[in-house]
């Protein structure tokens, strides 16, 4: 366009010439002096046109009298326009009033959905492989500083001992108590097995008979060796036989013991009921005095705060989860086996569930929306200013030909059309002046003349 512009100034200069060697030559010709005053007009129109649009970025012909508007008055363009964006195009209040009538939720929901229908992949997948890449990018030992304060943080505030008596109440009621001894009992019978247990046995009777004959003054310890020696010689004393039948009634002890309804079981279980009662309540319930045990653990509880660092067993728990986490191998614990694929059949089943229930949950969707829209009012009425500051601060980033080139992009087609339309409409009034002039005005003033 702008070249179209420049080729109508130069077309037009060259009919002005031309019409002007014709008006000079047939002065007496109406048609050559109509054709000449259009012209002329026209003419006349584009200059005072391209100099109008030219003062605006340059100084046309070298005046500087109200030219280059642009580059002078860059401080007042940016200023009105900070000003138009923040009074006119997005004020304060039409931008609180669109955000008080969007559903940011349903909004983030469909665009989740479709993301996940393209992919096609769940929300459960995706938040395990989010997990993922957040546990192999941990600082280990920020994460581990971290949680320690905050777990210590959570201890101090914590009623330990209500959460022991709780959990002591709750493995009881759901039978981790009883797998718990079963573990236990098992572990035992293990170890009876084969002869060094019965060895233990005898070499700890072997110690206690050392100790009493060896316990004593001269003459107790000379009866004692007597006496001994009298009953291994009689068969009364045997440490083998006495070994053997110990491990014997050990044997049949544990063996007994894998009956859940054994009475030693049951005391054991009756007792840590009680125990979990008094933690919970804080008074031994039997006396009603301050539980010694409660008091026990709270102040074990604030001097392992205060002197034991979690940090080293944290990093190891972290750094042992990570190295689990990329490799399939089972964990057994109890009678079971846990692999990493399990923990992600069960991460991605639970937050698919979770997914469903709150997509079908209005309520649930209304109160986080609500959340967020008073999350966004909120940093609109606070950082609301930062809008004028980043366009204000942008367009000074912007050189003096930038910001022309800029203006030149966005209305330099409009501004040339001005130029070309200026030719039309100069054209227009010379004709329309010379037409008035010639039998408009001219025969008025001969009138005027003969009368």
């Amino acid at each position: 366009m702008y070249r179209k512009a420049n080729f109508g100034l130069i077309v037009l200069a060259v009919l002005f010439l031309a019409t002007l060697y014709f008006h000079l030559r047939f002065a007496d010709s109406r048609g050559v002096h109509f054709l000449f005053f259009a012209v002329e007009s026209a003419l006349v129109a584009t200059l005072a046109d391209w100099y109008a649009v030219s003062a605006l970025f340059t100084r046309p012909l070298g005046i500087k009298w109200h030219t280059d508007l642009l580059g002078r008055n860059r401080a007042n363009l940016t200023k009105g326009i900070v000003g138009m964006v923040e009074s006119e195009l997005l004020p304060k209040a039409t931008l609180l009033s669109h955000v008080r009538d969007i559903h940011f939720v349903n909004i983030g929901m469909e665009w989740l959905e479709s993301h996940l229908a393209a992919n096609k992949t769940t929300v459960g997948e995706k938040v395990w492989v989010a997990l993922r890449q957040l546990l192999l990018s941990l600082d280990i030992d920020k994460s581990s500083a971290f949680i320690e304060q905050k777990l210590k943080e959570a201890l101090k505030s914590a009623n330990v001992s209500s959460l022991a008596g709780e959990a002591i109440r709750w493995s009881t009621r759901e039978g981790h108590l009883d797998r718990l001894l079963d573990h236990l009992v098992g572990f035992a019978r293990e170890r009876l097995h084969g002869t060094h247990t019965r060895s233990a046995i005898r070499d700890l009777l072997e110690s206690e008979r050392r100790k009493y004959v060896n316990k004593g003054n001269f003459f107790k310890r000379q009866a004692k060796k007597f006496m001994e020696s009298m009953a291994e010689k009689t068969g009364v004393l045997d440490l083998d036989d006495a070994a053997d039948a110990l491990y014997r009634e050990i044997v049949e002890l544990v063996k007994s013991l894998e009956d859940r309804n054994h009475d030693l079981r049951l005391l054991v279980k009756d007792a840590l009921e009680r125990i979990g009662d008094d933690l919970q309540s804080g008074m031994t319930l039997s006396t009603g005095e301050i539980n010694p045990i409660r008091r026990a653990v709270d102040e074990w509880k604030n001097d392992a705060i205060h002197r034991v660092s979690f940090q080293p067993v944290i990093s190891q728990l972290l750094n042992a989860f990570i190295a689990y986490m990329n490799r399939d191998e089972p964990i057994k614990y109890w009678d079971r086996e846990l692999r990493t694929s399990d923990i992600k059949a069960w991460t991605i089943d639970f937050v698919n569930r979770y997914w469903d229930r709150f997509r079908q949950d209005e309520m649930k969707k209304d109160a986080l929306n609500q959340y967020a829209r008073q999350l966004i009012v909120h940093v609109v009425e606070k950082e609301y200013h930062r809008i004028g500051q980043i366009v204000h601060k942008t367009l000074e980033s912007f050189t003096d030909e930038r910001l022309k080139q800029l203006v030149k992009d966005k209305v330099g087609e409009d501004l040339q059309a001005i130029r070309l339309n200026g030719a039309v409409v100069g054209a227009i009034i010379g004709c329309v002046l010379f037409l008035v002039l010639h039998f408009v005005y001219d025969p008025i003033l001969q009138l005027l003349g003969n009368g």
